[in-house]
């Protein structure tokens, strides 16, 4: 009970300092902000560590500045900290040199509150899922809680979906690792990992050949699918989620997206969006008319509700949510 009322105090911190954080961070009305986040355990350090400490890092990156804000808070650990960094490049299972030192700017004590300015080499490196976090003590020199930095919307998006993807009949199993992996299964005993990193998926079936494929988008908003669960293309454009339904009846699936001004475009062609007029938070989709299309619907910032059925025009329907 001592350890969950520890862990629940140590991020009731979190909360409270983000908030404050977020507040400076939005004085810059224009700034491109990408939340970020890593929970730090001693199962992600190579090799892993049995340690009673854990920790949560927040990060939020600027893209027009290419300005790093940190705040760190851990506990529990076998003694002081002797170093705190953000490493990299490096996937989950790597060991990587270090890229900032944060013990240096924020001191070595819980919380650790700092920034620094990005290269834009080592700015394409946290924003594709490269960059972990550590801290090191004096029984655990090599680290004793590390976390992979990943999306805040990837930790919380959902990281288990299923589609039919080799066209057999039957659904297998799609998943989305706390770090961006893609894995999949096609006989519910074995995973096969798909190179990339992702912060969230959406399966459909985009080329009508009988099989569902795999889009998704990046940390940074880029648009991705694969129609061979081997190679990625790119869809222009940058999206905050992303959905995928049979917008126009045509018998294969198309994808939808919201931005993270709320805009909502979809894509008939895999290649050029189009705009919906109007401003969501949240989007889904599915037959809600019993047409041979699919619908959007969504919710505001507010958790007013609306759908179309057109692709054109929003219609209200009554409550919040």
């Amino acid at each position: 009970m001592k350890h969950v009322e520890k862990s629940l105090s140590m991020y009731a911190v979190v909360v409270a300092l983000c908030a404050a954080v977020m507040v400076t961070i939005s004085a810059s009305a224009d700034a491109a902000v990408i939340p970020l986040s890593a929970t730090l355990e001693g199962i992600q350090e190579v090799p892993p560590v049995a340690t009673a400490g854990s920790g949560k890092a927040s990060v939020f990156y600027n893209d027009d500045t290419n300005q790093l804000d940190w705040l760190v808070v851990f506990g529990g650990l076998s003694g002081p900290a002797i170093g705190a960094h953000f490493h990299g490049p490096a996937g989950m299972g790597v060991n990587a040199g270090i890229q900032v030192d944060v013990g240096q700017i924020s001191g070595l004590n819980s919380p650790m509150l700092g920034s620094a300015i990005l290269t834009e080499a080592q700015e394409s490196q946290l924003l594709s899922g490269l960059w972990y976090f550590n801290v090191h003590t004096n029984l655990f020199t090599g680290g004793e809680i590390r976390g992979q930095v990943i999306s805040s919307t990837a930790s919380s998006s959902q990281r288990l979906l299923s589609g039919d993807l080799d066209g057999n009949g039957s659904e297998d199993l799609v998943g989305l690792t706390t770090a961006g992996q893609i894995f999949y299964s096609l006989d519910l005993a074995t995973w096969q990992n798909l190179p990339g990193v992702l912060s969230q998926l959406a399966i459909g079936d985009l080329n009508g050949d009988g099989r569902d494929d795999i889009a998704g988008i990046s940390v940074d908003g880029q648009i991705f699918y694969t129609l061979n669960l081997s190679t990625w293309q790119n869809i222009p454009g940058r999206l905050a989620q992303l959905v995928a339904g049979d917008l126009n009846g045509d018998g294969k699936d198309e994808l939808a997206g919201v931005t993270t001004e709320g805009q909502v475009f979809y894509t008939l062609d895999l290649l050029t969006w189009l705009n919906i007029p109007g401003s969501l938070g949240q989007l889904t989709t599915g037959n809600l008319t019993g047409g041979a299309a699919s619908d959007l619907a969504g919710l505001t910032g507010s958790g007013d509700v609306y759908f179309t059925d057109d692709l054109q025009t929003w219609q209200n329907i009554p409550g919040k949510f």
